[in-house]
C-alpha cells in the first residue's frame, strides 16, 4: 500500500512540472536541460540497426550515452496497472494523463519508475514524451549458443506463442540472435524463429548460464487469430472488485499463491483453479475448495459453448471475474463432473487486460494469463481430447458448467 502512495506522489508532482514547462512554452532543448538539472543522471539511449535475414529483419542494440530522464505519459482510456515484474502483480494504478519517468524496455513492457523503487508498465499504454529508452534486451552477448533443455521437445514457433513450425530434441544446439521478454529469438534455416527461453540453457556465458528445469509444452498449435469482438463493452475499465470487468488485485494475489502451491506441477486444474479462488477470499463452499465441484454450486447455462467463444460470454454479462469454468468431451452428460471415460479440465476467467481483453488462467504455461484462443488451442492438441472423442462430440471439450465461488459477493 505504502508502494501505491509513493508511485502517486511521483507522478503527481512530475504532472506538475510537465505542466509547469509546458505553460512556460520551453523548448524541446529546454526540458532536457531543466530535466537534466533536476535528475542529475545518464541514462542511454537505444539505437537499432537491422541486418536482413531471411524474411525478417534482426535487431541489434548499439547504444550512446544522452543526458536527461526519458518520460512517458499514460495513453490507458480508464487505468493503467502498474506491476511488481512483467505481466505479474499489480502493485499500483496510474489514471490517464499521469507522466511517468521510464528507465528502460523490456520486450513489450517499459520498467518505470515508482517512489523509491522500479515497475513495469506495458508499452502500449504509455507513450514517449521524451527521450529514448533504453532497450534492455538481456545480460547475455548476443548472438549466443544454446542447449535445449525440454524434456521431450522444444515446440519452434513463427512467433511468441504463434504457430509451431519446426520441434527440437532435448540437447539441440541453437543460435540466439535476440530477445523478446520471455522469447529467444534464433536462427531457423533462411530465417528465424521463436523459443521459451525457459527451455534454453545458454552456454558459456557466466551471467545467464543456468540450467531450467525440465518442462514440456503441451499445446501442438497456438492459434494467432484475435479474439472475437465484444463491441464497446470491452475497452477496459477501472476495476469493480471482484465483479471486474478489469483483473481484480485479489485474483491476482490468488493466482501467485496457486502458483507456489503443488497444484501447478502436478497437473491438478481442478484444484488450481479452486485455490486461486480460494486464496482471493471466496467465501467457503459446501465442501473444500480444492474440489470446487462440491463447493459451489454448477451453473449449465453455457453449456456447450466452445472455449473460443467465451470472450462472447464476457460481453454478454454471463462470465465474471472468479468464475471456474469446468469443460470436458461429453459436455452434456450429468453430473457436470464425472471422471470415467472423459476428457476434463478446469481453468479460471481473470477479467480484462488493459487491452479489454479476456484473460483466463491454469496450471498449464507457469500460471500465465492467456486467452481464450490460448486454452482453446491447448485443448485442441491434448492427447486425452484424442482419446476421448468421437463424432458425436468433437475433439475439444466444451463447457459443460460454470461454477461461481464468489456469487454470494456479487
Amino acid at each position: 500500500m505504502l508502494s501505491k502512495y509513493r508511485c502517486g506522489i511521483f507522478t503527481f508532482s512530475a504532472s506538475i512540472c510537465m505542466s509547469f514547462l509546458i505553460m512556460s512554452n520551453a523548448s524541446a532543448s529546454s526540458i532536457g536541460e531543466i530535466n537534466s538539472v533536476l535528475q542529475g543522471e545518464n541514462v542511454s539511449e537505444a539505437v537499432n540497426s537491422t541486418t536482413d535475414s531471411g524474411d525478417e529483419s534482426i535487431s541489434e542494440t548499439c547504444v550512446r550515452s544522452t543526458t536527461g530522464p526519458v518520460m512517458g505519459r499514460v495513453t490507458a482510456m480508464y487505468k493503467l496497472n502498474v506491476r511488481k515484474s512483467p505481466g505479474g502483480e499489480i502493485i499500483a494504478g496510474f489514471e490517464p494523463g499521469t507522466i511517468v519517468e521510464i528507465l528502460g524496455r523490456e520486450g513489450e513492457w517499459f520498467r518505470i519508475r515508482c517512489g523509491t523503487t522500479t515497475a513495469y508498465a506495458h508499452t502500449s499504454l504509455v507513450a514517449v514524451e521524451s527521450g529514448t529508452p533504453k532497450v534492455v534486451e538481456s545480460n547475455i552477448t548476443l548472438p549466443a549458443k544454446g542447449t535445449v533443455m525440454a524434456k521431450y521437445q522444444l515446440n519452434v514457433r513463427k512467433l511468441p506463442w504463434g504457430k509451431i513450425i519446426d520441434g527440437y530434441k532435448p540437447g539441440v544446439q541453437v543460435e540466439i540472435i535476440a530477445c523478446d521478454g520471455e522469447w529467444y529469438r534464433i536462427r531457423h534455416g533462411d530465417g528465424v524463429a521463436y523459443v521459451h527461453r525457459d527451455l534454453i540453457k545458454v552456454n558459456g556465458n557466466t551471467a545467464a548460464d543456468t540450467t531450467t528445469s525440465a518442462q514440456t509444452e503441451t499445446s501442438t498449435e497456438t492459434s494467432t487469430q484475435p479474439e472475437p469482438s465484444t463491441g464497446t463493452s470491452a475497452k477496459p475499465v477501472a476495476s469493480g472488485g471482484i465483479n471486474g470487468p478489469a483483473i481484480p488485485a485479489e485474483l491476482m494475489q490468488g493466482l501467485e499463491a496457486a502458483k507456489r502451491s503443488k497444484w501447478l506441477t502436478s497437473h491438478k486444474c481442478l484444484q488450481f483453479a479452486g485455490t486461486i479462488a480460494h486464496e482471493a477470499g471466496a467465501p467457503d463452499g459446501q465442501d473444500t475448495y480444492t474440489q470446487p465441484q462440491h463447493a459451489w454450486p454448477a451453473d449449465t447455462t453455457l453449456r456447450g459453448s466452445s472455449i473460443n467463444t467465451l470472450p462472447d460470454a464476457v460481453a454478454a454479462g454471463k462470465l465474471l471475474p472468479g468464475m471456474l469454468v469446468h469443460v470436458k468431451i461429453h459436455y452434456d452428460k450429468d453430473p457436470a463432473y464425472h471422471v470415467s471415460n472423459d476428457a476434463h479440465h478446469w481453468f479460471i476467467y481473470m477479467g480484462k487486460d488493459e487491452q479489454g481483453v479476456p484473460r483466463f488462467a491454469d496450471n498449464t504455461h507457469k500460471g500465465n494469463l492467456q486467452t481464450a484462443n490460448d486454452v482453446y488451442s491447448n485443448m485442441k492438441g491434448w492427447s486425452n481430447s484424442k482419446k476421448y472423442g468421437d463424432e458425436k462430440y468433437g475433439y475439444i471439450p466444451r463447457v459443460t458448467a460454470v461454477h461461481d465461488p464468489f456469487a454470494s459477493k456479487r
